[in-house]
């Protein structure tokens, strides 16, 4: 058995968090191609992301008790073979109809790896253990948010936007191997109940009852959003509005990821010395901030390069931060429904980054500002809420 605190541990798991950017951010720049593929306006090609949010929020919801109830392993490997699967329909869809539905799909088959990886974690640690392997884990998985959009807009160029999912089923096969060959039961027991529906309810109500969650669970989840608000309006931003050609699309994307791996890292590094609320508090008070710079800048008619690229590359480091410190910190008081927690927490994190991507796209009018103001309200909630819920917290004893 791969041992806790291990090199090995991060290196297993890393790909398996990565399913989130893997299916978002690897066909980003094939928004355009694929509205005009099949000629749809470009508000249409972005459902295919808000239908993938939204299917995986509701995966979240089951799959961590499926966890509990079947071991890690075992929903890990299924939802491995069900992308696999999705991914290939993507690759075929013969309307764009056709492609939201198998990106809905998708949605249900990333859900396994990427959630209960977390789960996983929380297995073999503690709150201060579980935040340093997770923003290690972060660190190496921002690799790709960073690299997708290079090999997105490239195979876009040379293959066709189908290209992307064919990729997507690759990796998920390859993950599917790793999984079956590297990791093993990490569940410290199966509970048999845990798909009793007012068993799965009752979780949900004990975790939202918690004071946690309203200072961690819901600023880190409109932290993220805030970012799957970049993500939906990037291509058109970047592409259109800037001018930049798609091959290079990923330069400047990348430009901006590379901050959340590098933020993963920094917590990691910092909670052996500091408190984790600190750092998530510190994390959250940045994404306000950039967010609000980027939209200052956007409404004055700066709009260049580097008023785009500079202050989304301060949020993402942001998003670094507050990603592990936060899901560390809503895990901990829930040892005996880490599954369930982490699909709520999931979940809840999702369909904020759904509702945020539905908005870039409603609000779409040809110009940076409905993806600034989107990315600015979801860093100022975060401080909001988080401020005033540390000013009432009473934890349970």
């Amino acid at each position: 058995m791969i041992r806790p605190n291990s090199a090995t541990l991060v290196m297993v798991l890393s790909p398996l968090v990565a399913f989130g950017p893997i299916s978002t951010d690897l066909y980003l720049p094939s928004l355009p191609a694929i509205a005009a593929a099949f000629d749809r306006p470009i508000g249409d090609a972005q459902l295919t992301l808000a239908a993938f949010l939204v299917g995986i929020a509701l995966a979240q919801l089951f799959g961590g008790a499926l966890g509990d109830r079947f071991g890690r392993r075992p929903v890990m490997l299924g939802g491995l073979l069900l992308y696999t699967a999705a991914s290939v329909g993507c690759a075929l869809a013969g309307s764009i109809e056709e492609l939201i539905v198998y990106r809905f799909v998708q949605a249900f088959g990333a859900c396994g790896p990427q959630v209960l990886s977390r789960a996983v974690v929380r297995d073999l640690h503690e709150r201060a253990d579980a935040t340093r392997m997770l923003g290690y884990v972060g660190a190496i998985m921002g690799v790709a948010p960073v690299l997708s959009p290079f090999l997105g807009g490239y195979f876009v160029v040379w293959f066709g936007w189908t290209a992307n999912f064919w990729f997507m089923g690759v990796y998920s096969a390859l993950a599917f191997v790793l999984v079956y060959v590297m990791i093993q039961e990490t569940a410290p027991t199966l509970a048999r109940d845990a798909l009793d529906l007012r068993l799965i309810l009752a979780a949900f109500a004990r975790v939202l009852r918690h004071p946690d969650s309203r200072t961690f669970g819901i600023p880190f989840c409109f932290v993220y959003s805030g970012m799957f608000a970049f993500f939906t309006g990037s291509s058109w931003v970047i592409i259109k509005v800037l001018g930049i050609s798609t091959e290079a699309f990923a330069f400047y994307f990348g430009a901006v990821i590379v901050g959340f791996p590098t933020g993963a890292f920094v917590a990691g590094r910092l909670s052996a010395r500091f408190a984790v609320e600190m750092i998530f508090s510190v994390g959250v008070a940045l994404a306000a901030g950039s967010g609000l710079v980027f939209l200052v800048l956007m409404a004055a008619g700066f709009v260049n390069a580097g008023t785009v690229v500079v202050p989304m590359l301060a949020y993402a480091i942001a998003v670094g931060l507050v990603n592990p410190s936060g899901i560390a910190s809503m895990l901990a008081p829930f040892p005996d429904i880490a599954g369930k927690t982490s699909a709520l927490l999931g979940a809840a994190q999702m369909a904020t980054s759904a509702a945020t991507s539905v908005f870039v796209g409603a609000l779409h009018d040809g110009t940076s500002l409905p993806t600034a103001a989107c990315v600015a309200g979801a860093g100022v909630g975060a401080l909001v809420i988080h401020v005033l819920a540390r000013r009432t917290r009473r934890v349970p004893a």
